[in-house]
């Protein structure tokens, strides 16, 4: 299975999180901001190396994509994906160096945008808005904390390295991160009280609670948290895809959808999402993950 061979992203995130916080706390920002676009330049040089599994993904994606309508090359998607970490890496730095305001206004969102989700939760008492695992979606969670005190639901992270720089980030931006089954009263709670929490809901859930939703033509399952919680409370669920279009952050939003039914709900987030991705793949960087590209690779095979 392609999968398994050629270099693998997984076992370099542990290392990359550990070389990420020791240079964030140990070297002068100025010395930091070359390092994105170097890496960038880099991992394009990188395309052609045997076994690359981003090369592949792309490839795969861009045949999706074919099918759908839309022209994307391998190496285009494989160069906004680079691009668009360049982006989010160059932010994440700056976020350390200046603060959250600075990352505030990187976000471009209309008012009417904000009126939307302030005249949603108004007329159903909350909201729950479905993110994808875009590069910027990090930076945007500043945005959503911060503008919103949006509640910003997180994982638990196995290595140490990777925990202790995920609790620097919510340290930086002031906010604390919130854990779908450790924190629930809480989610529950704000729900209750007209609050607005954000799961990023493409994480593929090996969990029998999981949702089950269909993604480009293959069943999978998708954390059950925030839509579970939006059927049972009557509130929304708004997705919202998010890309970077002139340096700055763009939300793409979906339709809001009200339903007692949790797969109903997930579902409709995530046939949005797989409409953004197939006509702006370069956005979407959790192609990476180990388990979409094999979800992806069988898509492309199946058909």
């Amino acid at each position: 299975m392609s999968s398994t061979r050629g270099m693998r992203f997984s076992r370099l995130k542990t290392p990359a999180a550990w070389a990420a916080q020791a240079a964030i706390r140990l070297l002068p920002a100025s010395w930091l901001r070359p390092v994105p676009k170097a890496a960038a330049v880099a991992m394009k040089i990188l395309y052609w190396a045997p076994g690359n599994p981003l090369r592949r993904v792309c490839r795969d994606v861009s045949i999706l994509c074919a099918r759908a309508g839309h022209d994307w090359t391998p190496f285009r998607i494989y160069a906004g994906v680079i691009g668009q970490l360049e982006f989010a890496a160059s932010g994440y730095l700056r976020l350390f160096s200046e603060g959250p305001d600075y990352v505030r206004e990187l976000v471009d969102t209309p008012p009417e945008i904000r009126f939307e989700w302030t005249d949603l939760c108004r007329r159903h008492g909350g909201l729950v808005i479905a993110a994808p695992h875009n590069a910027c979606s990090v930076l945007a969670a500043v945005w959503f904390s911060k503008e919103l005190s949006a509640l910003i639901l997180s994982r638990r992270y196995r290595s140490g390295r990777r925990r202790s720089l995920y609790s620097a980030f919510f340290e930086r931006i002031e906010a604390h991160p919130v854990h779908p089954v450790e924190d629930e009263e809480l989610c529950l709670s704000s729900l209750r009280q007209g609050g607005i929490i954000v799961e990023a809901l493409d994480k593929i859930h090996r969990g029998s609670d999981g949702v089950r939703v269909t993604m480009f033509g293959r069943p999978v399952r998708v954390p059950p948290w925030a839509p579970t919680w939006a059927a049972e409370g009557c509130v929304p669920m708004l997705p919202c895809y998010l890309t970077v279009v002139r340096g700055r952050i763009k939300p793409i939003v979906g339709r809001a959808t009200v339903s007692g039914d949790p797969g109903a709900l997930a579902q409709a987030s995530m046939t949005f999402f797989e409409e953004q991705i197939l006509s702006d793949p370069a956005s979407w960087t959790f192609m990476l993950d180990k388990r979409w590209r094999r979800l992806i690779r069988e898509a492309v095979t199946d058909n």
